[in-house]
């Protein structure tokens, strides 16, 4: 099932993350729950700074996946990077996957704040899948099922060109680190493909038994 990956991190301790090259900033508390993942508490330095560059690495498909629980209403980012190009927002790189107002919502390109329609933030383990192809736009879901009526289509570079974090997100026009994660993280993976319809709910299902 799990193939082709270009990207894993599952989140169960510090010599798991520091082997899969991600840089512990600060010291989250690995969890013993059902969740088996990390706790954030969201301060921006409890984050997990990786050396994966989106535009480097990823094609015309890829897919990220992960677990996690959160109960706040505030931003906060799973995974990503937002590049503010020559000031506009016309050119700006936004590649996220965020909770927002209780709600599971992904940025691609120029196009941001696209959000679901389930409430995440109730202090369970979720299920987030988004995944690209560039023919076919991009697709999010929770717990398994689709969350937008259709794909959308960003309007130009679907990856941001810059390394991203766990947990939190770099936003280089205002120069620091936003929206941290406050919650717990599971396992996040990033595909070099689209997870299908199929995959997905197969994934989560696995996961919650």
């Amino acid at each position: 099932v799990y193939k082709r990956q270009l990207a894993y991190w599952p989140l169960d301790g510090t010599e798991e993350l520091q082997a899969f090259g991600l840089e512990q900033v600060a010291d989250p508390t690995p969890l013993t729950t059902a969740l088996q993942g990390t706790r954030f508490d969201g301060s921006v330095l409890d984050r997990l700074n990786t050396t994966f560059n989106p535009a480097e690495e990823l094609g015309s498909e890829w897919t990220i996946e992960a677990w996690g629980a959160t109960s706040s209403n505030a931003k906060v980012t799973i995974i990503g990077g937002f590049l503010d190009i020559n000031g506009g927002s016309d050119q700006d790189q936004r590649w996220y996957l965020a909770v927002q107002q209780g709600k599971t919502c992904a940025g691609i390109g120029a196009k941001g704040g696209e959000c679901g329609k389930s409430r995440v933030a109730d202090g369970n383990p979720h299920h987030f899948v988004l995944s690209f192809s560039s023919s076919e736009g991009a697709r999010l879901y929770v717990d398994g099922q689709e969350e937008w009526d259709e794909p959308f289509m960003p309007s130009h570079a679907a990856a941001v060109d810059q390394q991203i974090a766990v947990g939190a997100m770099w936003r280089d026009h205002d120069d620091m680190w936003v929206e941290s994660w406050n919650g717990d993280l599971g396992s996040v993976a990033i595909y070099a493909r689209e997870l299908s319809d199929e995959e997905v709910r197969s994934h989560y299902t696995a996961g919650t038994n």
